[in-house]
């Protein structure tokens, strides 16, 4: 019996509030906090500051994997080799399983929306785009470089087995 009085004195008090044109309560949060910033005069640089005592929300995408390339982190790929051709530059990269991939530029690798942009005789730069502590996101670039006793020899790149690649593309298993 006291629960539904105390309950009929809640509406009639706030049905009476309206009544004399008294101002409601805020409706949402956002509401509540912009009445109280007009109140204590904060500017809205200050408020769009992270706080650094609350750890950032972090946002989870669904990652769907197009391409085996896509399953590893870029950082994880190994550069074999690079072949040379008459319109542009391939590379040969190993997973982390062993498994050999021919790529080339503006092919998606790693996991985390990398894009290879540019292949030379010694490296392969990728992009990536990642998100920031503070919720933005960034540009990453990551270097994978042939190893130093893989690198080129006379302007020919060595793969792998030790077989150089010379200026006119063909392959010389002799030449070390």
């Amino acid at each position: 019996m006291r629960l539904w009085l105390s309950i009929l004195a809640l509406i009639i008090t706030a049905s009476g509030a309206s009544a004399r044109g008294e101002e409601a309560a805020p409706k949402t949060d956002q509401e509540a906090a912009e009445k109280d910033n007009a109140q204590s005069g904060i500017s809205e640089s200050l408020l769009e500051m992270r706080d650094p005592f609350k750890q950032p929300v972090l946002v989870v995408e669904k990652i769907v994997l197009r391409s085996e390339l896509e399953s590893f982190q870029t950082e994880s790929f190994k550069l074999i080799g690079v072949i040379t051709g008459a319109d542009r530059l391939r590379a040969i990269l190993a997973d982390p399983n062993g498994k050999s991939h021919f790529v080339s530029e503006r092919m998606k690798i790693g996991t985390r929306r990398g894009v290879i942009k540019k292949i030379t005789e010694d490296e392969v730069q990728v992009d990536e785009r990642i998100t920031n502590i503070v919720g933005k996101e960034e540009i990453v670039r990551v270097q994978l470089r042939l190893p130093a006793e893989l690198e080129s020899e006379e302007g020919g790149s060595k793969t792998a087995q030790g077989a150089t690649q010379n200026a006119a593309g063909s392959y010389d298993p002799a030449q070390r």
